[in-house]
């Protein structure tokens, strides 16, 4: 099972809990979903599709802790 099945999965089975649970360092709360999760993950994974990524390429990800994926 590759961590996409789990993210997939985890989103039917579990939809609305909470998968990710975040408090910034100034106390604000944020919380996102399995669905929202798994969301957030295939629109990231469109993006770099459209930008000519495929698979076997290698992606550097450089990003602030927050759960503001926009």
């Amino acid at each position: 099972m590759t961590i996409i099945d789990m993210l997939k999965t985890n989103a039917v089975l579990y939809g609305d809990d909470i998968a990710i649970n975040y408090v910034s360092d100034d106390d604000i709360e944020s919380k996102v979903t399995w669905i929202e999760f798994e969301n957030y993950a295939n629109r990231t994974a469109n993006a770099l599709i459209a930008n000519g990524i495929k698979r076997g390429d290698k992606v550097s990800v450089l990003m602030n802790n927050s759960t503001h994926m926009k």
